[in-house]
């Protein structure tokens, strides 16, 4: 998600500024639409996934963080304010107040919330679960948590090569070999 929300606050905030006294060009407002309807769904999937999938496996030996689960119900607030600001600037593209307000407010929560992730809940896996114990859970986490493109795509790119990193640097570090990139 940490990937994913670099690009959309670049994407968000580039057609923003860009809606000064002149509409934009109907496709960048249908992509701008577009853009925003994958990442909803693609954070709403991978929420979903942690709440009823991981947080119930690590309850089985550990007390997750309150402030950990109870953050998504936050989130889902602030990815309809989005929307709704969305909706409002699709209407008149000459105000990107409301989208831009909404926007600042979901990325600040979503990139604390991420970080007391990787802070937090992160090392309690590690520490409480060994990597075999965690396979079917990373599994069945993999299956439910949005649309497959996106975990390739949200890792990135190398910027030399253009290479996925999901291809260069996770399909090897996870012994997946190289010719499923070609058959998936």
């Amino acid at each position: 998600l940490t990937q994913a929300l670099k690009k959309v606050t670049t994407t968000t905030t580039t057609v923003a500024d860009e809606s000064t006294p002149a509409s934009l060009e109907p496709w960048k407002m249908e992509s701008l639409q577009a853009m925003w309807k994958h990442h909803d769904v693609h954070v709403r999937a991978h929420q979903t996934a942690e709440e009823e999938i991981l947080q119930p496996k690590l309850a089985e030996r550990i007390q997750y963080p309150e402030k950990l689960s109870g953050g998504h119900k936050v989130l889902y607030g602030l990815l309809d304010r989005v929307q709704a600001g969305l909706d409002e600037f699709v209407k008149d593209s000459k105000s990107s107040t409301a989208l831009l307000q909404a926007f600042d407010h979901y990325q600040k929560d979503l990139r604390e919330h991420l970080h007391h992730e990787e802070v937090w809940g992160i090392p309690l896996m590690r520490a409480y679960f060994s990597q075999a114990e965690f396979k079917s859970t990373g599994q069945q986490m993999g299956k439910h948590s949005g649309p497959p493109g996106s975990f390739v795509y949200f890792q990135g790119q190398d910027e030399a090569t253009g290479q996925f990193l999901f291809q260069t640097e996770f399909m090897p570090n996870h012994g997946m070999p190289s010719f499923l990139w070609y058959v998936v």
